[in-house]
């Protein structure tokens, strides 16, 4: 199983947007499915606003995962995986344990 690293809301929001987009599905299609406003999705994945812990969990669900935490070391690792990689270019991939597919 691939393992994605969000230590912070940012790497979050984005981690979202990529696996939504990887599974083909537009934002109010996520909603759908995951029992939430297409406008509490591109808050989750734009950071723009606070999320309950709930809707974490309905977007999740509605993306086939589930929430693991792990130590924060894994924290630095992931943070300098990020450098340098925008918005345009992010791919999930380069989180998936320490891998690059």
């Amino acid at each position: 199983m691939t393992q994605f690293f969000a230590p912070t809301p940012e790497y979050l929001g984005k981690t979202l947007q990529a696996l939504r987009k990887a599974k083909g599905l537009t934002q109010a299609e996520l909603a759908k499915l995951a029992g939430v406003k297409q406008s509490t999705v591109s808050h989750a994945e734009n950071n723009t606003r606070g999320m309950r812990i709930e809707t974490l969990y309905s977007l999740l669900a509605a993306l086939d995962l589930y929430l693991n935490l792990r130590p924060r070391q894994d924290q630095a690792r992931a943070k300098e995986e990020w450098q340098g990689n925008s918005a345009e270019t992010f791919s999930p991939q380069i989180f998936a344990d320490g891998r690059r597919f």
